[in-house]
């Protein structure tokens, strides 16, 4: 994958362990503290596609924390939030490709619940 630059691979492997969040100004500095699944599972496909297996398991790490894993809710399983029991398909859909680009790659998959 030529079209990441170096520099954002760098931020992406040092910011990984602490927050990435949903948006941020051209300079770096984030515009909310929203972190969501989907952003997650975006950083582990680049992370497959640059065979960085680290990196990869660390964000789907991260996307399995959104996993509702209450067994009695309907939405056990899911990604999202479970007290609101607030869903989005963008989440599950973004984390399903980021899976399959792990299982291509014959990656573990991060810590799923």
């Amino acid at each position: 994958m030529n079209r990441v630059e170096q520099a954002t691979i760098d931020w992406l492997t040092n910011t990984i362990d602490t927050a990435i969040y949903a948006a941020y100004t051209v300079d770096g500095t984030p515009t909310t503290t929203q972190q969501s699944s989907a952003v997650y599972a975006l950083v582990a496909q680049i992370a497959a596609e640059l065979n960085n297996e680290k990196l990869y398991a660390q964000a789907m790490d991260k996307v399995w924390q959104w996993q509702i894993s209450d067994t009695d809710s309907e939405l056990v399983g899911a990604l999202g939030d479970e007290q609101t029991q607030t869903v989005i398909a963008y989440d599950q859909l973004q984390t399903l490709v980021a899976y399959a680009y792990g299982y291509a790659n014959k990656y573990e998959g991060g810590n799923e619940k």
